[in-house]
């Protein structure tokens, strides 16, 4: 075998060798850490217009996960197991593009710039259960979040540690600088098949809608949908899977909280 050919056989080799290697490597160290959900930062040109201090978050999910720990009654100290569910994500603040502003108006010499708002999520979870829709705001259960942990391997905050100032904005190829999270409920109604969270709070923008009559403020609002297609015997949280007719994230305007939807 002449020495080109050896050379070339070399190549070929220590070609594959790290290939399949970048591969284990990027097994192993999974960088995007298992949020494959993801909520973008975008908006409208309307909606940079009218509201000049809009902020959007990006915010990306783990997959849902259920967990069962011990927790403590506060009033009454009585420990029970019981069955948690809950949703990792993590945000961050991305600099969103603005329109050109060619009126010619923006101030010469602007005045202090606005404290920034300050990061408040909060969880809703609509179950469609067999013969009702129930209603369940996330809850703060610090026994929970230890034990989600170490099941996930990442520090989180619950819902009122993450409470902070809006970061900076970053723009794409800056540090990440994530803010890590984590919304838990109990008392789930084991037969829920089709279910949605409403994650609010990560954004400030809102409209103004009419229901029954009345002007209501609607927030701007991240919607994730789920199915989960198992029974009350044996609750996992292999069984619950994005809702296959409509599986990507979407943002929309709604009332906050639990509120009755605007009319369409």
């Amino acid at each position: 075998m002449s020495k080109r050919a050896c050379l070339l056989m070399l190549a070929v080799v220590i070609g594959v060798f790290v290939s399949n290697s970048q591969q284990a490597f990027a097994q192993k160290y999974d960088f995007n850490q298992g949020f494959d959900v993801i909520a973008p930062a975008i908006a409208s040109g309307a909606e940079l217009n009218n509201q000049t201090n809009l902020f959007v978050m990006e915010v990306q999910f783990r997959p849902m996960g259920l967990v069962t720990v011990p927790i403590t009654d506060p009033k009454t100290g009585k420990v029970s197991r019981q069955l948690v569910w809950y949703q990792v994500y993590r945000t961050r603040n991305v600099t969103l593009d603005s329109p050109v502003d060619d009126t010619d108006t923006a101030p010469v010499n602007p005045k202090d710039p606005i404290p920034r708002p300050y990061l408040i999520p909060e969880f809703f979870l609509i179950a469609d259960a067999k013969d009702a829709v129930e209603v369940y705001a996330d809850q703060v259960i610090p026994e929970a979040v230890s034990a989600i942990e170490q099941r996930e391997k990442i520090t989180l905050n619950n819902s009122v540690e993450i409470i902070q100032r809006i970061p900076e904005a970053v723009t794409e190829g800056d540090d990440p600088k994530w803010i890590y999270g984590v919304a838990t409920w109990v008392g789930i109604d084991p037969n829920t098949d089709y279910f949605k969270l409403f994650a609010e709070g990560f954004s400030n923008g809102y409209q103004i809608a009419k229901v029954e009559d009345e002007s209501v403020v609607l927030r701007k609002t991240i919607e994730l949908k789920y199915w989960r297609p198992g029974d009350d015997f044996q609750q996992g949280d292999e069984e619950i899977r994005r809702n296959p007719e409509d599986p990507k994230p979407g943002w929309l305007y709604r009332p906050s909280g639990i509120a009755p939807q605007p009319a369409k």
